[in-house]
């Protein structure tokens, strides 16, 4: 999924990285970008505070769950 993603967005800015670091760097900035607007998302939609925003969406991206919806 991630690889599609990255492979849109290299398809967007230019060719899609073949150097591993730079493949690396680009997965890391598609899950911080991710994470970053779903704390935000989780803060104004579900009015929670910044650590429960980003408590919820490590357990969500990371498919724990836990079962704590609130």
């Amino acid at each position: 999924m991630i690889e599609r993603i990255a492979s849109t967005l290299g398809n967007w800015f230019g060719s899609f990285p073949s150097d591993p670091l730079r493949r690396l760097q680009l997965s890391l900035a598609i899950l911080a970008v991710l994470t970053i607007g779903a704390v935000i998302g989780f803060m104004l939609i579900e009015s929670y505070t910044l650590v429960d925003a980003l408590y919820m969406t490590i357990i969500t991206l990371s498919t724990v769950g836990f079962g704590e919806v609130r």
